[in-house]
């Protein structure tokens, strides 16, 4: 992702699974410099949660990759949420 926040990532099929979330990773992983060290802040979905996704997330870590997930319900850490509130406000 750069810093304008626009992804550039190869597909784009509408709906996400955790292959889906893992080729955005590997698709990151391989445009990042090798020096650079990584913190990704997620939500706490279900395909972030699988076994799978658990494994990936290991190997990424010798990646210079750290996943962070936020606690299950947490409003005032995820800005989605933040923004949907002040927007349902107005």
């Amino acid at each position: 992702m750069r810093r304008s926040r626009q992804a550039d990532l190869p597909f784009d099929n509408g709906y996400s699974t955790t292959e889906v979330v893992i080729e955005a990773f590997d698709h990151f992983i391989t445009h990042k410099s090798p020096d650079t060290f990584a913190i990704v802040v997620m939500g706490n979905a279900s395909i972030q949660r699988s076994a799978l996704f658990q494994r990936k997330r290991r190997e990424w870590l010798n990646q210079r990759v750290y996943v962070i997930t936020l606690p299950f319900y947490s409003p005032e850490l995820n800005l989605i949420e933040i923004l949907s509130r002040r927007v349902k406000q107005e």
